[in-house]
């Protein structure tokens, strides 16, 4: 695998570490919004 180290690789890197931090983010949030929705109707909640 010689391409792990070839000039793309930090870019590689980069690009993986901001996909785990916007999925991270983006699970962040529904939790916010649910958690949200839940204390504005309590009686919707599951």
């Amino acid at each position: 695998m010689s391409e792990m180290f070839g000039p793309g690789f930090d870019a590689e890197i980069a690009y993986r570490q901001d996909q785990a931090r916007h999925s991270f983010e983006a699970a962040r949030s529904a939790r916010e919004r649910r958690h949200w929705f839940h204390r504005r109707h309590p009686h919707d909640a599951d």
